[in-house]
């Protein structure tokens, strides 16, 4: 049942361009549920909308949304009229299945103030389905407690994403100065040669070792030492296109994948991933975002390993645009 009526459901919304988060939500059948919360479950009708409240059960600061249907590579706006509790923080976070680590979306607060949020989302290519997480803090959550309301939550398709001609030449091709480490001679372990971001503060130890026939990057990082080991792109119009990170990684200790987007005379925007555990054997990850600040003027590739020690090596790494179709505009050229 519960299945069936979220089918219905999403390809209703979908067919129509727009996807109702809480028309679905609050007609899908509560089941049991452990570790987060569904948003469903914290659903009452209240003056034409719904009070946001915390069920009984077991405490979470997790809300969750069940899969929808997308396109790949498609430009979306989620919009969202809330009013939440005065003081919680709210985290928005995406998943595009089989993927599991989630993207940072967005971050907000708010003064127990009537809102219309609305924030643009770019689908990666090969993405089918998107969901939607949400994480609340910043306030206690007690059950049976009132913490907003909301009238209104709409993911709305915009429409696919573009070709960009300034990015014709870049698409497809590996977008940081390294894609793997062979040209560079054993015990290598200057950074500015390895291509690597240049940082104040206390270094981590990274040089050029051979593992299995080939050159690798070996980091060895300690806490206190600077968290991050990154590359940039050179300087293009990113703005409105979607990228596929792809890095190959073993080792020991907890890690995590990030993409920034670097702004002119403004704080970066830091796309944080999911920690993951590194293992012994060499694993592949790869994560799909959509460049979706306008002020981006080039991105950077990151390893964070915050306050963990950690020793990995990397064998590849890289930063690729994925190029969309081509869509004939009214007079029957090509955009």
């Amino acid at each position: 049942m519960r299945t069936a009526l979220g089918l219905f459901c999403l390809a209703f919304c979908t067919a129509a361009g727009d996807i109702d988060l809480l028309k679905i939500e609050a007609g899908r059948p509560v089941e049991s549920f452990s570790g987060f919360y569904p948003l469903g479950a914290m659903l009452n009708p209240y003056r034409g909308g719904y009070m946001w409240s915390i069920p009984e059960g077991s405490g979470s600061s997790v809300v969750k949304l069940s899969p929808v249907r997308v396109k790949p590579l498609t430009r979306y706006s989620l919009e969202w009229k809330l009013e939440p509790a005065q003081f919680m923080k709210i985290l928005v976070q995406t998943r595009f299945p089989p993927a599991t680590p989630a993207l940072h979306l967005l971050t907000f607060e708010n003064s127990s103030a009537y809102m219309n949020l609305q924030k643009e989302l770019i689908t990666p290519a090969g993405a089918d389905k998107m969901e939607l997480e949400i994480v609340l803090f910043g306030i206690s959550l007690k059950p049976k407690m009132n913490i907003g309301f909301m009238s209104s939550m709409i993911l709305r398709e915009i429409g696919p994403v573009e070709l960009n001609p300034a990015l014709e030449k870049w698409y497809g091709k590996n977008l940081l100065p390294v894609a793997d480490f062979e040209k560079f001679e054993v015990g290598e372990k200057n950074r500015t040669a390895l291509g690597m971001m240049p940082f104040g503060g206390k270094p981590f130890s990274a040089k050029v070792v051979k593992h299995d026939g080939r050159n690798v990057l070996r980091v060895n990082y300690t806490p206190g030492d600077f968290q991050y080991v990154t590359w940039f792109t050179s300087e293009l119009p990113l703005y409105g296109s979607a990228a596929t990170l792809r890095c190959r990684i073993r080792g020991k200790g907890r890690v995590q994948l990030m993409v920034w987007w670097n702004r002119p005379n403004f704080h970066t925007i830091f796309k944080h991933f999911g920690f993951f555990e590194l293992t012994d054997e060499w694993k592949e990850y790869q994560i799909g975002i959509g460049c979706d600040d306008p002020l981006t003027q080039k991105a950077a590739a990151a390893v964070a390993c915050r306050d963990n020690p950690a020793e990995f090596e990397i064998s590849d790494i890289s930063l690729v645009f994925d190029k969309p179709q081509s869509i004939p505009n009214k007079t029957g050229e090509k955009k």
